[in-house]
C-alpha cells in the first residue's frame, strides 16, 4: 500500500516492486518476480486471471493487513482481517503446475524521438500532428493535434521493430486532452494479446500506460495517438511516450 503522510513523504509498505528504477525505499518492499501466471493478458476485470500468482511467489503471505477490506478478493477468495495477507489482488493459496517464465531485466526504451527534444517529428508519421515549443510535459517539445477545421481523423505514429515474439511490453505516455476530449494512445497494426488502448480526457498531463504481448510470430508494432470524431478536432498534445519490455 502507499501511504501519503502530511509531510508530503510518500511511505511504501508491503509491496513488490520488479523493476522500478527510483522508487522510494519502503518497509517490507520486495523486488523478487511476483510469478504472475499470464502477466500482460488482461483485458478487463473479468479476463485478469492472468494476475493471480503461482505457489511459490514471495507475494504468497508478504502483504500487510487493511481494515475494512471487503473480505473477498476479485477471484472471490476470502482475505483476512488480520494476519499474513499476500500482496496484490489475489489472496488465494497460488496457482500449481510450472513456474512462470521469469520477468527479464527493465530494458530501454524502445521508441525514438518518445521527448519529441529533437524539435522534429522524426521518425514518426503524422498526419495533423506537429511538434511544438513551449507546450512539453516536463520540457520544451511535445507532439501537439494542430488540424484543419474539417479533418475528421489524426494520427501521430512510430513503427518499432525488431521486437521478440511472444514477448511482453508496456508502452506509457503522457497525454493532456484541454477541451476533454477522448485522445486514443497505445499501440496498433500488431498481432497478439492485448487490452483496450487508453482514452486520454483529462484536461491536464496525464499518465497512460497499457501492457500487451506479442504473438507467436510478431516483431513490431506501432506506438500511437489519435484523436478523431467531429471537427474541429482541437488540440490534445502526447508527450515522452515509451516501449518497454517486462517479459
Amino acid at each position: 500500500w502507499v501511504s501519503l503522510r502530511p509531510a508530503s513523504a510518500v511511505q511504501l509498505s508491503g509491496n513488490i516492486l520488479k523493476n522500478v528504477v527510483g522508487a522510494p525505499d519502503g518497509s517490507s518492499t520486495l523486488t523478487g518476480d511476483p510469478l504472475f501466471i499470464g502477466r500482460g493478458t488482461a483485458t478487463g476485470h473479468t479476463s485478469a486471471t492472468g494476475y493471480q500468482v503461482h505457489q511459490t511467489s514471495p507475494a504468497i503471505g508478504a502483504g500487510q493487513s487493511i481494515a475494512q477490506n471487503g473480505g473477498r478478493d476479485m477471484y472471490g477468495n476470502p482475505v483476512p482481517a488480520s494476519g499474513p495477507v499476500n500482496i496484490g489482488a489475489y489472496q488465494g493459496p497460488g496457482t500449481t503446475g510450472s513456474t512462470p517464465p521469469a520477468v527479464g531485466p527493465a530494458g530501454g526504451n524502445l521508441v525514438t524521438n518518445g521527448t519529441f527534444e529533437t524539435g522534429t517529428v522524426n521518425p514518426w508519421v503524422t498526419s495533423w500532428w506537429t511538434v511544438t515549443s513551449g507546450t512539453g510535459h516536463a520540457s520544451t517539445y511535445a507532439a501537439r493535434l494542430n488540424a484543419s477545421s474539417s479533418t475528421t481523423s489524426a494520427q501521430i505514429y512510430e513503427t518499432v521493430n525488431g521486437l521478440t515474439p511472444n514477448g511482453v511490453y508496456l508502452v506509457s505516455g503522457w497525454v493532456i486532452a484541454p477541451d476533454g476530449i477522448n485522445t486514443s494512445f497505445g499501440v496498433q497494426a500488431f498481432q497478439g494479446i492485448e487490452g483496450p488502448n487508453p482514452q486520454a480526457t483529462s484536461t491536464v498531463w496525464w499518465h497512460y500506460s497499457k501492457g500487451f504481448q506479442l504473438g507467436p510470430s510478431a516483431t513490431s508494432v506501432q506506438v500511437f495517438c489519435h484523436r478523431g470524431g467531429t471537427p474541429p478536432l482541437g488540440n490534445p498534445s502526447c508527450d515522452d511516450l515509451s516501449l518497454i519490455r517486462i517479459g
